[in-house]
């Protein structure tokens, strides 16, 4: 989608952050046109009936924020930046309502908008198995419905005949390893041709290497951190 890459571009690369965003611009101009509508910190409103309003232009506002420096604030406090400074009519409370939105986006007990994007991930039983709670909709997870491999049975059987025949060989391509102040397109290049047991070999090899330093998540199979990290199969949730 072109409104994706607009957001990825400037930096927006979590969906509980891009998401967060455009719900804020909905608001924004939701007030701007009711003052009296309110809007609760839990997610728990309904918008004014029949107000016919248009969406926002969400690629003109993103594209309209200055460009990001190294160093300076992130993507998602530029967005919040230039949201409020655009919308000079709100009042105390809603603009502290919008911050309070902004700045949890990825904490799952405080941000309605990341609690949903999980449940719409999920679906509502997953939601309630994993996380112990009741689900807000009645929703199947969108991932098994749409995040499907795109090759059919048939392609599968062709790939894996082909794989499986000793007579092939595989290749493997890798780069120079360089320091950050090195232009990139300065790395050396070199290419492996090798055998099926030697790729074999050369995994196991890997996998003893790396079971030698951090433990792993169990969920997405990530080093973990001391702390704990941010796991993609939770979308992000510390854990």
């Amino acid at each position: 989608m072109p409104e994706l890459d607009v957001f990825e571009a400037f930096g927006l690369t979590a969906e509980w952050d891009s998401a967060t965003v455009c719900v804020s611009l909905l608001l924004t101009q939701l007030w701007e046109h009711f003052p009296e509508f309110q809007a609760a910190k839990t997610g728990d409103c309904r918008p004014p009936a029949h107000h016919h309003l248009p969406l926002p232009d969400f690629q003109a506002f993103i594209a309209g924020l200055p460009a990001q420096v190294a160093g300076q604030s992130s993507a998602l406090a530029a967005a919040e930046e230039g949201l409020l400074r655009r919308s000079s009519f709100l009042s105390a409370g809603q603009r502290e309502l919008l911050q309070d939105l902004l700045g949890s986006t990825r904490l799952f007990e405080r941000s309605p908008i990341h609690r949903l994007i999980q449940e719409f991930n999920l679906g509502s039983q997953g939601f309630t198995e994993i996380y112990g709670m009741q689900p807000s909709l009645a929703i199947e997870s969108t991932l098994l419905m749409y995040d499907r491999p795109r090759l059919d049975d048939a392609d599968r059987r062709l790939l894996g005949n082909w794989a499986n025949d000793p007579d092939h060989r595989a290749v493997i391509f890798t780069k120079e390893l360089l320091t950050e102040e090195i232009e990139p397109d300065s790395a050396a290049q070199v290419r492996f041709w090798t055998t099926r047991t030697q790729l074999r070999q050369l995994a196991r090899w890997g996998q003893d290497v790396a079971s030698r330093g951090r433990p792993v998540c169990p969920q997405c199979g990530q080093p973990m951190e001391p702390e704990g990290h941010f796991c993609p199969k939770k979308n992000g949730h510390l854990h």
